[in-house]
């Protein structure tokens, strides 16, 4: 399936997701429940799939600098929250600029490329260093500490795991080649599909209904301050990056650069006044990103293609 058709059908699921959880059509648990479905088990048996099915050891190690690719977003939020920002915006800004939602809404972006087996090995690899930095750097500017014990999550288990075990296979050779894989994982592989991304998009959707309820207080000159700095600033750095990197790179970086804030930065506050002032410029982008950035990318990609 070709990138406007997925997008197209990936936004029918999260606006469904979004109608259930305005309209209250299921207790709010449910979408708790399918989310620990989803991040726990389908997301992590993706990850490990799509690894030990598609790895290259050549590929890899010529790409690994991906693992720090989360910096070339980290360093530029410091940098406009220190001039840019004032003292009490600081802390919820650099986090709501460096740390895009990298995981959940590039996947699907990223299926729809051909030849894309490549491209979701880097991107796994772009996870591990980005949930470092978050959990650490991101919640000591929030918190003053860091919280360690987020690092290391199922889908990042998982894809230590499986990039551990197929770099081992290329120096000791213990798996199947991936051609006699293919008829054990082909079967995996079409259920976690199937399943995976329309949860995770009506899951998606319903937590955005939820969130909406709760805006108040939003300063709007500030609101468009940072969607300027996230949805047009990052994507020019990163087009300016474009001749020092390989294709593949760039095109993780890229789609990286037009997505919005990660969700689980509403995780990072502990005090009440932090979580709701998160809370409201978060969903506000989340808007922002459905209403506009995408929307906008789907005319350019009609232009161009």
């Amino acid at each position: 399936m070709t990138l406007i058709p997925t997008i197209l059908i990936l936004s029918a699921w999260t606006f469904l997701g979004f109608l259930s959880g305005w309209q209250k059509w299921f207790p709010k648990q449910i979408f708790f429940i399918l989310n620990k479905i989803v991040f726990i088990l389908l997301l992590p048996l993706f990850i490990f799939v799509s690894t030990v099915n598609n790895f290259n050891y050549n590929y890899f190690l010529s790409n690994i600098i991906i693992i720090f690719g989360q910096c070339f977003f980290v360093v530029p939020a410091a940098l406009l929250v220190l001039f840019f920002y004032s003292r009490t915006e600081k802390k919820f800004v650099f986090n709501i600029l460096a740390f895009q939602n990298a995981g959940y809404l590039p996947l699907p972006v990223l299926l729809a490329f051909p030849n894309n087996h490549e491209l979701l090995l880097l991107l796994f690899l772009f996870l591990v260093g980005f949930n470092l930095i978050i959990f650490s750097l991101g919640y000591w500017i929030m918190n003053k500490k860091t919280h360690i014990s987020e690092i290391i999550n199922p889908p990042i288990t998982a894809t230590i795991l499986s990039f551990a075990l197929v770099i081992a296979d290329h120096f000791f050779t213990f798996l199947p080649d991936a051609q006699s894989l293919q008829p054990l994982l082909a079967p995996l592989a079409k259920i976690i599909s199937i399943l995976f991304f329309p949860i995770l998009f009506f899951v998606f959707g319903g937590f955005i209904a939820d969130q909406y309820q709760h805006l108040k207080n939003l300063d709007l000159i500030l609101h468009l301050k940072i969607s300027i700095s996230k949805y047009l600033l990052f994507p020019l750095l990163v087009i300016m990056l474009k001749p020092f990197v390989s294709a593949d790179i760039f095109t993780i970086l890229f789609i990286q650069s037009l997505m919005p804030p990660a969700m689980n930065l509403l995780t990072i506050p502990e005090k009440e006044k932090d979580i709701l002032t998160m809370n409201n410029y978060l969903f506000a982008q989340y808007l922002v990103f459905i209403l506009l950035v995408i929307p906008a990318f789907l005319v350019i990609q009609w232009l161009f293609k």
